[in-house]
């Protein structure tokens, strides 16, 4: 299988997540929630993680590349979230420029985020080879997603119109699963001593 490295090939939200979903999925043998409502959170009301660990109190908040400066507003909703979990971490992408990336890793460390870097992406994440997996359907991952990475991997499957759209996930778990160090990048540790954003009407 050939890891593309940096941006080569531009990826969505929604697969980012799943991708993400499946390394922690076969790396800790949990089921990551996606898309949880942090009801709690004082400082922005119903604000949503993008993928939440229960059992660690760990929230994700994934951005893609398409946001430009505007990902560093997932720095501050990351923050927020740690009203409610001990620690957040920002996804993204490698930013096409250094500077956004170094700002981003300054920003997350003086609000105690982490962050992780998506640098390779793997060729079967292009949109035509998604396509052709599923039978026609460009955003599997964002229109079929369900409430845990299994569930909405098994939707996929029941949705679309190929035969081999099992192999082509299977393949893509294996990818991730035999190269998560080329895949993602452990840039920014979190640091739950730090309150960020969150909390906002205490002194």
């Amino acid at each position: 299988m050939r890891i593309e490295t940096e941006s080569s090939i531009a990826i969505s939200e929604s697969l980012a997540s799943y991708m993400l979903g499946s390394f922690i999925y076969h790396d800790r043998n949990v089921d990551p929630i996606f898309e949880k409502r942090m009801s709690h959170v004082d400082t922005a009301k119903y604000t949503i993680a993008d993928l939440y660990i229960q059992n660690e109190k760990l929230a994700f908040e994934v951005k893609s590349v398409e946001h430009g400066t505007s990902a560093l507003k997932g720095i501050i909703q990351s923050s927020i979230y740690k009203e409610q979990v001990s620690d957040a971490i920002f996804v993204m992408q490698t930013p096409r420029r250094r500077k956004l990336k170094e700002s981003i890793e300054s920003f997350s460390k003086s609000t105690g985020v982490g962050v992780i870097w998506i640098n390779g992406i793997p060729s079967i994440c292009s949109e035509d080879m998604i396509t052709k997996a599923t039978g026609g359907c460009t955003k599997p991952f964002q229109l079929w997603k369900e409430r845990t990475y299994s569930v909405t991997r098994k939707a996929i499957e029941s949705r679309s119109r190929t035969e081999w759209v099992g192999d082509y996930l299977d393949a893509l778990d294996r990818v991730i699963t035999d190269y998560p160090d080329e895949i993602f990048e452990f840039a920014v540790e979190p640091d739950p001593t730090i309150g960020g954003f969150s909390n906002i009407f205490v002194d």
